[in-house]
Order: structure tokens, then sequence, then C-alpha cells
């Protein structure tokens, strides 16, 4: 993955407190009409909020005062709304979590032929491959890779795993196209992945 030595943008979790790589948390915004709007892709217009993907900053932040305050002029449909398509976006799995939301942003090209696409055209940032993928694959990728010059490869999770992410039967490679969630996910990395 190509590594720049720009600032990090920071944010707060409005149920915990971190402070965190904004590109890490969950953005939603309350649109015009009191809606009550994640923004996975961080581009949405209005004042954002973040919060962590994870179950315990929700709950906190559901039973907290300053929710009830930030949503004042939301309905029950809303916030109901809301909190469906939060709990929807979170997965218990971290690194799947962080993917779940890149897809969500338009920022994953998934098979084979779109992963080679994206690569050709410098496009990619992070390479992931299942690691029962057949090994054909596997090598294919990491030449490419390595010709381009471009996106790291990392082994993880199985064809199943992410199929169901993505829903399909199975998912032997996709990649991240952002710099941003790329970076997310990398920080899981020493636990969770196999390095190329």
């Amino acid at each position: 993955m190509r590594r720049d030595s720009a600032h990090i943008p920071f944010r707060t979790c409005l149920a915990c407190g971190g402070k965190k790589d904004k590109f890490t948390l969950i953005r939603f915004v309350i649109s015009k009409d009191h809606a009550l709007m994640p923004d996975p892709g961080q581009k949405l217009a209005g004042r954002g909020y973040y919060l962590c993907p994870l179950m315990d900053c929700f709950r906190k932040l559901i039973k907290s005062r300053r929710f009830r305050k930030i949503t004042a002029g939301s309905s029950a449909v809303q916030k109901q709304n809301f909190i469906w398509e939060y709990k929807e976006m979170i997965q218990p799995d971290r690194i799947q979590s962080l993917v779940g939301l890149a897809r969500r942003a338009g920022k994953v090209a998934l098979g084979q032929q779109a992963v080679q696409a994206a690569i050709k055209r410098k496009r990619t940032q992070l390479v992931i491959i299942a690691e029962d993928a057949a090994e054909n694959t596997k090598n294919k990728f990491r030449e490419l890779t390595n010709r381009t010059g471009g996106a790291t490869v990392f082994i993880t999770g199985s064809k199943s795993e992410w199929g169901r992410l993505f829903g399909k039967e199975s998912t032997a490679v996709f990649a991240i196209l952002d710099r941003n969630f790329a970076r997310g996910i990398l920080t899981e990395t020493p636990r969770k992945m196999k390095k190329e």
C-alpha cells in the first residue's frame, strides 16, 4: 500500500470520548428533515458526528442525554431506522466491519476481473485474498501487484466468510480502493492477517 506523511485527521467518538483516526469511526449526519443518516464514505454535507463501530459505544450513545439533544427534531421512525442501519453496519469482526464500510462507500473492487483491472489502473490500496483460495489465484495476484508496484497483499478469512459479507456464495479476492479504509484495516493486521 502506498503511504504518505499527510496528517491523519482524528475525531472523537460521541459515546466513549476516544480520539481516533476518523476513517476507523462511523460518521453520521442529521439531514434537513432531521433524519439520522450513516455516512460511511464521510462525504455527506451537514454537521457530522462520529462513533466507534462497537455495540458498547452504540448502546451508550442511544441512552445518552447528548443523543436525545441532537435528535430532538427526529421522529421515532427516523431514530429506529438509524438504529437498524447502524447495527447492520457493525460486524463482530473489526476487519469485516471496516470492509463492510468500504463496500457501502463504493470503495471495493470485487472478484478477480475487477481486482485485476483496478490493479492495472493503480487504483488498489490493499488486496485481500481468502486463505482457501487456489494457490494459482494467490500467485497470480502476488505477481500482478509486484509488477505494478502498488497494493499490499494480505491473506485472511475464507471464501465463504467473505462471500457472506458481500451477499455471495463465495469470494476469493477483493481489493480496497481507498487509502483511508485500507489504513484502518491495516491497523488490525498484526493479530488478524498474514502479510505477503
